[in-house]
């Protein structure tokens, strides 16, 4: 995958461009303050090479900060003009970075808001005035010639520079959108982990105080559930009734296979529980499926509310219609609720005592439900 081009600084990106737009470019030079370490930093590229090097300015640090205060927006100089060249020729050095060549240099200065002097692109041009225009390849360029060459180029590197700054604005507000997201959705993940734990420790809770009950009803021994057996009730998916019927079974079970047993604490591991046991309904009776299509609606309604009520009996909440209806998959108001038993409330009538086993949690605890199933109300009419 691309970067994007404009990742690096303005002037960096610009000095890209630079070396394409005129064809009489040899090289350039960018020199520029750091905000992020701090320091000025020295670039070059050439227009036969599109690899920017570093450029190393140290030894004529203070005469090119000198340089950055001129405020001129554009100026031509000589070659020896250059403080780092100059630098560089009273040590009697070998210059590796530019080699001898008579050019004209023109020197493009930008504003640097973070230390208040100018950023420099140095901009060296060939011999060859042939790539200016001019048929003749001896003929000077005059100041005229220089002035125009300057002012187009200043103001093309300075629309580079403003398109740059815009485009890494705008990707920085997308970066920043786009993490507040992630960590929004890592929110609601960690959120949703958290709500499943909590209901996964109240179902295990309500079983194990309904093992506790068991123990009192039999009398024989201590039960304690196996982490293999702890581990299925996190998992289990259907009627609370339907567990608690599981786990007697498996029980009665044990009391059976240890009735002659001496120990005081039996661990119910999972292979004396059958979690796969499913209330038996006929599907061979045309007329009961025929009525089981007639109360899709209500069935639907009361799975929901039975759902709702289970996860907000295993966060500890109290069970009321504002509590449920908020626990529901697309939350309700709790006068909703109210019209909607209502408005179902025959057909609810016949559903529970038709399958007495089905939505134990809102029939025995839930007042809503259990307004509407009272003797005053227990009746049918013909919308049944």
């Amino acid at each position: 995958m691309n970067l994007y081009s404009f990742t690096e600084t303005p002037l960096i990106n610009a000095m890209k461009h630079l070396v394409s737009l005129f064809p009489g470019i040899e090289k350039v030079v960018s020199l520029s303050y750091n905000i992020d370490n701090k320091a000025l930093t020295g670039k070059y590229i050439h227009s036969n090479n599109s690899q920017i090097n570093d450029l190393e300015i140290e030894s004529a640090f203070n005469e090119i900060q000198d340089f950055r205060s001129d405020n001129s927006y554009y100026k031509w100089i000589k070659k020896t003009e250059l403080p780092f060249e100059v630098k560089q020729a009273r040590k009697n050095l070998q210059m590796n970075v530019f080699e001898e060549l008579e050019s004209n240099v023109l020197i493009l200065s930008y504003p640097n808001e973070h230390d208040l002097l100018n950023d420099i692109l140095i901009v060296y041009f060939s011999q060859n005035h042939s790539n200016f225009g001019l048929s003749d390849s001896k003929s000077l360029l005059t100041p005229d010639h220089k002035k125009i060459i300057g002012y187009i180029l200043y103001n093309n590197v300075n629309s580079l520079i403003t398109i740059s700054k815009n485009d890494i604005a705008v990707l920085n507000s997308v970066n920043e959108s786009t993490q507040l997201l992630i960590s929004k959705l890592n929110r609601v993940k960690d959120e949703l982990f958290k709500t499943k734990n909590s209901y996964s420790n109240g179902i295990i809770d309500l079983c194990k105080s309904y093992l506790n009950e068991l123990e009192g009803k039999y009398n024989k021994f201590a039960y304690v559930f196996a982490e293999d057996t702890l581990k299925k009730i996190r998992l289990y998916k259907g009627d609370y009734i339907e567990l608690k019927s599981i786990i007697e079974k498996a029980v009665i079970f044990v009391n059976n296979l240890f009735f002659n047993s001496k120990q005081k604490e039996i661990l119910l591991s999972e292979e004396y529980f059958n979690f796969d046991q499913e209330i038996s309904v006929s599907k061979n009776n045309p007329t009961e499926t025929s009525a089981n299509n007639r109360y899709a609606k209500t069935i639907q309604l009361l799975d929901k509310l039975e759902n709702a009520a289970r996860d907000v009996l295993a966060r500890n909440q109290e069970l009321t219609g504002s509590n449920v209806g908020g626990a529901c998959t697309i939350p309700i108001s709790a006068p909703a609720i109210s019209d909607a038993l209502k408005k179902h409330r025959n057909k609810i009538i016949y559903l529970f005592g038709k399958f007495d086993n089905k939505w134990s949690t809102i029939r025995s605890e839930f007042r809503p439900v259990k307004n509407i199933v009272t003797p005053k109300n227990n009746f049918l009419d013909k919308s049944a």
